[in-house]
């Protein structure tokens, strides 16, 4: 009786009960801190992939140089996990884009002509998260004036 009496009342090992109790549900939220981390910092190289695109095309590079120019420079280890989309974008005054070969502008405007980028790639979560979907599309996009 005296043994469990003490065994009751003792309370030596409290804090690292709580702590192993505890400790599963702090990992989780370190990984998902993780996670957004790497989600926002793939988006940020997204927006700047596409922006160094357009930016290589204004300067004379080959659109279709881009995936071994540009990518190759930013991430070499994953440039074929990249999908990039060039453009040229022509617009009136009034912003409406048109087709660069017919471009119709009214009386004392003229065309102004862009290189629009966008670079797409899947981003996928460590884990599966409840509610949440483990690949994500993500997106940068980039337009630039060319004259």
């Amino acid at each position: 009786m005296r043994i469990l009496q003490t065994y009751f009342s003792s309370e030596e090992a409290v804090a690292a009960t709580e702590f192993a109790m505890i400790a599963p549900f702090l990992i989780l939220l370190m990984v998902g801190i993780m996670d957004l981390g790497s989600y926002i910092r793939d988006r940020m190289k997204l927006e700047q992939i596409s922006r160094a695109s357009a930016d290589y095309v204004l300067q004379g590079g080959s659109e279709e140089n881009i995936q071994t120019d540009v990518l190759a420079y930013f991430d070499a280890a994953r440039a074929d996990t990249y999908t990039v989309t060039t453009e040229r974008v022509c617009t009136c005054e009034d912003g409406l884009a048109q087709s660069c070969s017919a471009v119709s502008c009214g009386f004392g405007d003229y065309s102004r002509q862009y290189i629009q980028v966008t670079v797409d790639r899947t981003f996928s979560t460590l884990f599966p998260y409840p509610g949440i979907s483990p690949q994500m599309s993500l997106s940068g996009f980039a337009r630039l004036r060319l004259d």
